[in-house]
């Protein structure tokens, strides 16, 4: 019951998460210091990761790749969510139609999304549309380099071709691909993630989590508030209710208070747990310890 709740609420809101998804992650000094670098490599080859954004020790690719992909430098002004959306909800809905137990399709069916892709990133980047010979540049990168890293571009001549030649071709290449150690990692990643559980949370929820923490952090952050001072105004502020008149409530005194400040305080909890995972590109899930790559030695 639960769990089809959960996809009927994820269904039915799923923008609306995606928005969440990526305020969070907006949260996250990880994934902001990770973009200001990735800029710094795109404009500068020689560009040597420091050892916190390499590849861990188990070949996993650094955590913050996988969000990069699908989204972006989110903290680029001129980065926009609706363009992004439209341009992700297509990418889903594609894949719900166009799905092939072989694995295999025709990219001329799927060639002109990735065109849009291309065109719309540099657009994002540079603020205009690209030359011709960049568009070219741009292009055969997001081929070699870009969100289909672990797709194959072959060109095949089927004519006069026996399908047994072929399909032992096929096999040798998708071997030599499998063991790429980029492949590898993002596959490891994929798996490690799988086990966390998925529970059902409403949306407003998690709204709320990101509302306190945000108004939290942002008090001992400004204002240099401790962290029950700013838990204290965030009670006030929410709920309208007065600290001081919640001291006197309860069965004994200060009952009331005491579980209005833990129920805020997990609130905030929840948010750092919520902004771990989203790190790791899973959202919503457990608010358990996620899992920690093991980091190479400086």
């Amino acid at each position: 019951m639960v769990r089809e709740k959960f996809k009927k609420d994820t269904q039915k809101n799923k923008k609306e998460i995606f928005k969440l998804w990526i305020s969070f992650l907006k949260l996250s000094s990880d994934y902001r210091t990770f973009c200001e670098l990735f800029q710094k490599r795109k404009k500068d080859s020689s560009f040597k990761w420091p050892p916190k954004f390499q590849k861990a020790s188990d070949g996993s690719a650094p955590k913050e790749l996988s969000n990069y992909i699908t989204f972006g430098n989110i903290f680029d002004p001129r980065w926009d969510f609706d363009k992004w959306w439209k341009l992700h909800s297509q990418k889903m809905d594609y894949s719900k139609t166009h799905r092939s137990p072989q694995a295999i399709t025709d990219y001329t069916e799927t060639i002109d999304r990735d065109i849009d892709i291309t065109i719309d990133s540099f657009k994002r980047r540079e603020g205009r549309e690209p030359t011709l010979q960049e568009f070219k540049i741009s292009f055969l990168k997001m081929l070699k380099e870009g969100h289909r890293r672990t797709t194959l571009f072959l060109e095949v001549d089927v004519a006069d071709r026996a399908p047994e030649d072929l399909s032992l071709y096929f096999e040798k290449v998708v071997r030599r691909k499998q063991k790429d150690p980029y492949v590898e990692g993002i596959e490891l990643s994929i798996r490690k993630n799988r086990n966390l559980s998925q529970t059902y949370i409403p949306v407003d929820k998690f709204k709320l989590y990101y509302e306190v923490y945000c108004f939290v952090s942002e008090l001992m952050k400004q204002q240099g508030h401790n962290k029950r001072m700013a838990t204290e105004k965030a009670i006030k502020f929410f709920t309208g209710e007065d600290v001081n008149d919640l001291k006197n409530k309860g069965v004994h005194k200060g009952d009331r208070y005491a579980s209005v400040m833990r129920k805020y305080e997990i609130y905030f909890e929840k948010a750092e747990r919520i902004i771990k995972n989203v790190e790791l590109g899973l959202f919503p899930f457990k608010y358990e310890k996620p899992i920690i790559r093991k980091q190479k030695s400086s």
